[in-house]
């Protein structure tokens, strides 16, 4: 079987409104796939930055796979939540992005959205908190069903992946 092994990390997020922020996030592969070690998902340090607006996580990521097949080449799907002053999480973006298919070091610039609400769910998020959420994550990951939402930017999440592929030539597939 052909090996992709991804080492890298989450680096931070900027241009959000709000300042301490932290990163939920999760990678997924198709049926071919099969993680031989490493987690998938995982959580980021809170941050608060004191100059600027970018937030640093340096989150590590670690995983290696092995595949019979391209089909379902994995992605990386990122919640951005807030901690406001009462100690509550509130999601302030959704981002997702495809793993890069070619060996070597990649930089991401995963841009970040949330769903808007009604004027009255939008009025409540200002002075309650929370928000509207998707109920079903599976719009992150698929555009299609993302193009029928009402969103709004919220700010940019950058990633560095490095990636080795092993035995993908033996198996026909070039890069």
């Amino acid at each position: 079987m052909a090996e992709l092994h991804l080492i890298g990390q989450i680096i931070g997020g900027t241009e959000f409104s709000e300042k301490t922020i932290c990163c939920r996030w999760q990678l997924s592969s198709g049926k071919n796939w099969r993680v031989l070690e490493g987690a998938t998902e995982g959580q980021t340090q809170l941050d608060t930055p004191q100059i600027g607006s970018v937030s640093s996580w340096n989150h590590p990521l670690d995983v290696h796979w092995a595949t019979r097949g391209l089909q379902g080449w994995p992605q990386i799907h990122l919640q951005i939540y807030h901690l406001d002053a009462y100690s509550r999480t509130n999601l302030i973006g959704y981002a997702s992005a495809s793993i890069p298919t070619r060996p070597g070091i990649h930089y991401i610039d995963a841009p970040a959205w949330r769903p808007l609400g009604t004027f009255t769910e939008e009025l409540m998020r200002h002075f309650i908190g929370g928000g509207v959420e998707l109920a079903d994550a599976e719009r992150i990951q698929n555009g299609a069903d993302r193009s029928r939402l009402r969103t709004e930017a919220t700010g940019r999440v950058y990633l560095e992946i490095g990636l080795v592929f092993r035995d993908f030539k033996k198996f026909g597939i070039e890069y």
